[in-house]
């Protein structure tokens, strides 16, 4: 009974290595494959802060537009 435990636990951790490692190299090579490009698309916080900064210049500007001259 032991060997049948023993047995299962080696075979479910080399499962496990085995779809851990598989699954890095998948990441690793997405990674290579994306390039520079991809990586300037990905999200920071400049990249956030920037488009925050972009949306109230346009909202502003929308307002200042939409209210009329004189007032």
């Amino acid at each position: 009974m032991t060997m049948v435990i023993v047995t299962f636990l080696v075979g479910l951790g080399m499962g496990v290595l085995i779809m851990w490692v598989l699954l890095n190299h998948r990441t690793i090579d997405s990674n290579h494959q994306l390039g520079a490009a991809a990586q300037q698309d990905c999200w920071t916080v400049r990249s956030i802060a920037a488009r925050i900064e972009r949306e109230r210049v346009e909202l502003r500007r929308a307002a200042r537009i939409a209210t009329p001259i004189g007032y």
